[in-house]
């Protein structure tokens, strides 16, 4: 049993929804923590900095606490998460403040997860008050997250989440190894090879007879199997598959039992991604027809998901005839070949029209780039023009000349 008593300077800071002041009294027999602590409430959870190197989360709510994550993640050394030392669930007693009535106190008792972890202390603040792009160690967070093997929360790039260099809020942290490496485990493997041989040299004979010189791999998307094999895909720093680098950045924790759309699906590499991540229902739109038939084919002979459909249509043929809307719409570098500039007066019916069909859009555009020569800001006046929440999570350099970002916009 574990018990606070919230003085009224706490009590006053969770009205407001700021920085209080808490009165702890906890004995589990391994945890004696008692005293008059400082204390910041989240929204489902208080921290309670107990000591310069440790402190106590408590966590309230259900759902919010994913154990089998915590379990891995207890003792762990990351540079990009806090050490976690010990989790338990304990009952909240809560003492209203003097002169508070207790009708009006709410519940006098409540269950919670309380986590004991590093005290992660802020360091400078090279990011803004907005997005976490410029955030010193976020290579760092994404390289931890594919070691282990951790699937982030949505929102893990949101200032409050980010304190001294490590993402404090990983209890909702799923493991999925199959994000990082899927599982082709009843392939029929030398079938795979043989299929994307095939489109690979399919590919080069057309650019050849063209004249086209490729700018990467004939595959733009890459795609990593538990087997180990690989389908190779373009790289912008030579080190890891776009495909990859950007899926940190791309809302699927939380599409479980949702309905995803991405236009221009290309390979399929996201419309798989968000199947294995658990939604009930994924379409991928591709106007090019090699693509659209490579991804069609991946999944009928190998993957066999029969919640995920590829479809070859016009995007804005396609946005024009929705009738039910999505959770969750991808756009990933895409639209500035329709409207190079994002100068013409119809990308605003687009977006107009894109923010009436889903609740969650994930974009990503050029930026600084011969197609989109503006800059983040300009891109995010555009969206918010449509968008109730226009969120930048991430730049990176992505051409010789220009970079990549990548918004979340809420309708």
């Amino acid at each position: 049993m574990a018990e606070y008593m919230a003085s009224s300077a706490y009590q006053a800071a969770v009205l407001e929804g700021t920085v209080g002041i808490i009165d702890l009294r906890l004995d589990t027999g391994t945890w004696r923590i008692a005293g008059r602590f400082p204390c910041f409430k989240g929204d489902s959870a208080i921290w309670i900095p107990f000591e310069p190197a440790r402190g106590l989360k408590l966590v309230f709510g259900e759902g919010k606490v994913n154990h089998d994550v915590l379990d891995r993640l207890r003792g762990v050394e990351s540079p990009a998460l806090p050490r976690l030392y010990d989790v338990f669930d304990v009952d909240i007693e809560y003492t209203p403040p003097q002169g508070v009535p207790a009708d009006e106190a709410g519940a006098a008792s409540m269950p919670a997860v309380a986590l004991v972890m590093e005290n992660c202390q802020e360091g400078p603040r090279f990011y803004s008050s907005n997005c976490s792009v410029n955030f010193p160690h976020i290579e760092e967070c994404v390289k931890e997250f594919a070691r282990l093997q951790l699937v982030p929360i949505d929102d893990w790039t949101k200032l409050t989440n980010m304190v001294g260099g490590r993402v404090v809020d990983c209890q909702e942290f799923r493991h999925l190894p199959e994000r990082y490496a899927f599982d082709d485990t009843g392939f029929d493997r030398p079938a795979l090879k043989s299929y994307v041989d095939a489109f690979v040299d399919r590919i080069n004979r057309h650019c050849v007879a063209n004249g086209i010189k490729p700018s990467g791999p004939p595959t733009y998307q890459g795609f990593r199997f538990r087997s180990g094999y690989e389908i190779p895909g373009y790289s912008s720093d030579g080190l890891e598959y776009d495909s990859y680098r950007k899926l940190p950045f791309v809302p699927l924790q939380g599409v479980t039992g949702k309905r995803v759309l991405e236009l221009g699906s290309n390979l399929g590499f996201f419309p798989f991604q968000a199947a294995i991540h658990g939604a009930a229902e994924v379409t991928g739109v591709e106007l090019l027809e090699e693509e659209h038939g490579f991804a069609r084919t991946l999944n009928e002979r190998f993957f066999r998901f029969d919640n995920v459909e590829f479809l070859r249509a016009d995007l804005l043929d396609f946005v024009a005839g929705v009738s039910k809307p999505y959770d969750l719409v991808l756009l990933l570098s895409v639209i500035h070949t329709v409207f190079p500039g994002y100068t013409q007066p119809e990308l605003d019916a687009f977006f107009a029209r894109m923010a009436s069909i889903t609740t969650s859009f994930c974009f990503e555009t050029p930026v600084y780039y011969r197609l989109m020569p503006g800059g983040p800001e300009y891109v995010a006046q555009v969206l918010q023009r449509h968008f109730r929440v226009v969120r930048l999570v991430y730049v990176y350099k992505a051409y010789k000349m220009g970079q990549r970002a990548i918004f979340f916009c809420y309708s």
